[in-house]
């Protein structure tokens, strides 16, 4: 969507330019102003590949720190240290559903939670969500565990607090 809004904007100082331009006395006809815009749409794509890239390079960096971080856990613990929770968060060690679960535990009142704004709460206190859409991640991860009730769409929370599942609508397929 921002995408699409700052094209709209683009498009619009654009049109702005060439109207003062042409009232000025210049004149720009329809091929140089679609040249224009198709450059400033090119430059974009380029800008948004060399973004993509870097993120690429971040999460195989988070992912080589991780298992430096794992194998370095792995020595402390053989030297007699008592890995903390948040060490094994810290370097991987744990589980999406458990740092859901954790987060989930820590908050009051007890109230389910949407996992949109979940995965956005989460992810502001610092941990890494895998994945193009990390609250989609998220959704699925949950869905799965047992630890976890759905309360209503896309709403979640821990099954010990004795929340009562959504019922899911049964679906009316014919039999061929």
């Amino acid at each position: 969507m921002d995408f699409i809004l700052t094209l709209y904007y683009i498009h619009y100082i654009i049109r702005v330019l060439y109207n003062v331009y042409s009232f000025i006395g210049g004149i720009v006809d329809n091929n140089d102003y679609l040249n224009i815009l198709k450059s400033k749409l090119d430059n974009l794509c380029d800008e948004i590949s060399t973004l993509r890239n870097e993120v690429g390079n971040v999460f195989a960096k988070i992912d080589s720190k991780q298992e430096q971080a794992h194998h370095i856990l792995e020595l402390l613990t053989a030297e007699g240290y008592k890995p903390t929770d948040e060490d094994k968060m810290d370097s991987g060690q744990v589980h999406i559903t458990d740092i859901v679960e954790a987060f989930l535990k820590e908050q009051s009142p007890k109230i389910p939670i949407h996992y949109r704004d979940l995965s956005e709460q989460i992810q502001s206190e610092g941990h890494f969500i895998p994945g193009k859409d990390p609250a989609a991640n998220l959704l699925s991860q949950v869905n799965r565990d047992e630890r976890f009730v759905r309360v209503s769409s896309g709403t979640y929370g821990l099954r010990e607090w004795g929340l009562e599942p959504a019922k899911t609508k049964k679906s009316r397929r014919k039999k061929k």
